[in-house]
């Protein structure tokens, strides 16, 4: 972030954290240069405490990772809903080794993992 701030000053208006660390990391240089970090949209993944009070302070914004939509997703996306408890439903798959799922053509090629946006004012996780 610090380069990239000494190389494009007053140019960069948001950053997009691969986790809450890197966006956390972003908050704390853009502090560090005295800057007002609320003229920037800051956001990270992950939902972790200390970005969790970055976001009711309003520095922020995290998408909480919602461990059982991520692992339902897979299944879901290979044999449809009725899939989604992987455990109790055995192999999506067949052992023919031919590319079908329970009636399906063909596996989808794009999963959607869902996540879910913390709001800023009142961020709590059950």
């Amino acid at each position: 972030m610090e380069n990239w701030l000494t190389a494009h000053p007053n140019e960069i208006k948001g950053v997009i954290g691969e986790n809450d660390e890197m966006a956390l990391g972003a908050i704390q240089e853009i502090k560090g240069r005295g800057l007002n970090v609320k003229d920037f949209v800051v956001v990270g993944i992950d939902g972790v405490p200390d970005a969790i009070n970055a976001v009711k302070a309003g520095e922020m914004f995290s998408i909480l990772q919602d461990a059982e939509g991520q692992a339902a997703a897979p299944w879901m996306s290979l044999c449809g809903p009725r899939s989604a408890n992987p455990i109790s439903r055995g192999p999506p798959c067949g052992n023919s080794g031919k590319r079908k799922c329970r009636g399906m053509a063909e596996p989808r090629r794009h999963i959607l993992f869902p996540g879910r946006l913390l709001p800023q004012r009142t961020p709590t996780i059950c």
